[in-house]
């Protein structure tokens, strides 16, 4: 997908986890044990500052019941208190948004032990 709001065909989701289950079986395949997916979100998609709704990219890859390498959704918590996490300036995550990454994902390597 170009950007947060571009409409997603039911076609397009479906390729979309195909190659990614075939991103998951070739990492598997050459020794690891897990397959991760992070996704960063946009500050328009987060802030919602386009006026528009969403596609439903994330919902997607949360919910997916046959995707089969792990994604984490850093909408929900990114989403709280939004504008604390991103630059004025640019799209790019600040120190508070970057650290609240860094806490989601230690949080899921703590999980592993």
């Amino acid at each position: 997908t170009s950007n947060s709001y571009h409409s997603i065909s039911k076609e397009e989701y479906a390729t979309l986890e195909l190659r990614l289950n075939q991103i998951n079986d070739y990492f598997t395949s050459k020794g690891f044990d897990e397959v991760w997916l992070v996704v960063a979100p946009n500050p328009a998609r987060i802030l919602q500052t386009e006026g528009k709704t969403p596609n439903r990219l994330f919902d997607f890859l949360t919910n997916s019941k046959s995707l089969q390498l792990k994604f984490i959704n850093l909408v929900p918590i990114l989403s709280t208190q939004a504008a604390q996490h991103f630059f004025r300036s640019d799209s790019h995550w600040n120190q508070q948004g970057a650290a609240l990454y860094r806490e989601v994902i230690n949080q899921e390597l703590i999980h592993l032990k």
